[in-house]
């Protein structure tokens, strides 16, 4: 994206002088570091998961992967087979 904006816009110096750029590399850095967490989100979820299959109790796997309770709990009621 960063790119792209200084391939559109980088030799307009308005666009510099406003800051623009600054602004844009804060705003894709706060993009990266959200993707980043919800990677990392998404992986303790599932290595709860597999905690809950070897029968570790809902409040060890919250304790040992930081995931919420409540969801550790609900994630235990989807693998329940029916």
């Amino acid at each position: 994206m960063k790119k792209l904006y200084n391939h559109l816009y980088g030799n307009i110096q308005e666009f510099e002088n406003e800051r623009v750029s600054s602004m844009l590399d804060d705003m894709l850095l706060v993009e990266y570091e959200e993707e980043i967490l919800n990677a990392v989100s998404e992986k303790a979820v599932e290595i709860a998961s597999n905690f809950l299959a070897m029968g570790i109790s809902p409040e060890d796997v919250a304790k040992a992967t930081a995931v919420p309770l409540e969801k550790i709990k609900k994630l235990q009621l989807q693998l329940i087979p029916a």
